[in-house]
């Protein structure tokens, strides 16, 4: 079946990367400073690429089990066998999965990039001169390491993991 196959292939070593991801992102937190800024902008971009390729696999497996249910309604006549609400919970259950995998490691390498602006631009008495100049140098920083993005922004970014929910949604919304 192509839509187990492409998920083995495919999203399982991608979810794997993500933990991976975290446990690296936790490893240089705890290691020297000097080369945490390199490594958390390729974890970040890692990060975001396996989001990509899981939400392909997961969209593409979706999609194959949905003309596979839509192919058996129609050989057989019916949908008892094969109702369209089981395409749309796999769909949901990936969808799951990947946010189990994703949000740790994003949490992880949100923390590497705070902990970089935290040992890069340590802050000064809240009453001194500098602190707005410390204020907008952090900003500045924060904003070149796309700390100001949330969860919820990163995930827009890779939205189209959400994608395969709606076609199967529709499809058992619509009647037949």
């Amino acid at each position: 079946m192509i839509s187990g196959m492409d998920v083995f292939v495919v999203g399982v070593p991608a979810l794997v990367g993500m933990f991976w991801v975290r446990a690296i992102a936790d490893s240089v937190a705890r290691q020297e400073p000097d080369r945490d800024g390199a490594e958390y902008i390729y974890l970040r971009g890692t990060l975001q690429r396996l989001l990509r390729v899981v939400g392909v696999a997961i969209g593409l497996s979706t999609l194959s089990t949905g003309t596979l249910q839509q192919a058996l309604v129609q050989n057989s006549g019916g949908s008892r066998a094969f109702p369209s609400e089981l395409v749309l919970l796999w769909g949901a259950g990936a969808t799951v999965l990947v946010m189990l995998a994703y949000v740790p490691a994003y949490l992880s390498v949100r923390g590497l990039g705070h902990g970089l602006i935290g040992r890069s631009l340590p802050m000064p008495a809240l009453g001194s001169s500098a602190w707005f100049d410390w204020d907008a140098k952090r900003k500045s920083l924060s904003a070149f390491l796309q700390l100001d993005q949330n969860l919820f922004d990163r995930l827009q970014s890779g939205i189209f993991i959400l994608a395969p929910l709606l076609s199967p949604a529709v499809s058992v919304a619509i009647p037949q």
